[in-house]
This record gives structure tokens, sequence and C-alpha cells, in this order.
């Protein structure tokens, strides 16, 4: 897996907006600092994940758990999938708190 791929799956587990931005190498010195932009990994409404090889990605979000966490990037993907599985569990059952349901409820005739 590439870093554009992982980026790719990410934005797809995370259900946001991501641009991958290719290195940019400037041959000419132009100033200290040059066109800079930001880098790949950030997630609006997230936070920020970043790939640096396959063996170290870092994953640091606000939303929807606060995290910090280092790993591998097939563990990160794994990860991700499973806290948003997590989010979106949490919010249904919090659904069904309000309306003083229980989950037991819904398979009942």
């Amino acid at each position: 897996m590439n870093k554009q791929e992982f980026y790719e799956e990410v934005e797809y587990i995370l259900n946001s907006g991501h641009e991958y931005k290719e290195a940019w190498i400037n041959n000419r010195r132009s100033g200290r600092w040059g066109p800079r932009e930001p880098g790949n990994g950030r997630f609006k409404g997230f936070g920020l994940v970043r790939w640096f090889n396959e063996d170290l990605v870092t994953i640091n979000l606000y939303h929807p758990y606060p995290v910090n966490y280092r790993c591998e990037d097939y563990a990160a993907l794994t990860y991700l999938t499973s806290l948003m599985t997590c989010y979106i569990i949490d919010q249904h059952a919090e659904g069904l708190y309000e309306r003083n349901l229980s989950i037991n409820s819904l398979f009942e005739d």
C-alpha cells in the first residue's frame, strides 16, 4: 500500500473529504518557506492521520473520540474502522435511550 492509497482508504472510512497532494520539490531557491501548503493527512472535522511509512502511522483525532495512537498502516485502518463503528453504535444507542427504548424492543413483534 502506498501513501495515496492509504489516504484514500482513511477518507472512505471517515467519510470525509481529503485532497492528496504530491510532494512539491522546488529546484529554485525562493525564500525560506517558498509556496508551502499544509501537507496530507488533515481530515476536516476529525483531526490528523499521518502516514510516514508502512511501519509508522500516527492518528490524532478530536472527533468522534479524542485519540492519540501510533501503529502500522493496516492496523491504523482497522483501528479507524472499529472507532467509527463504535461511534455509530453509540449514536444509535443514545437515540434509543432518549426514546426510552431498549435494543431488545427492536426485535420483539
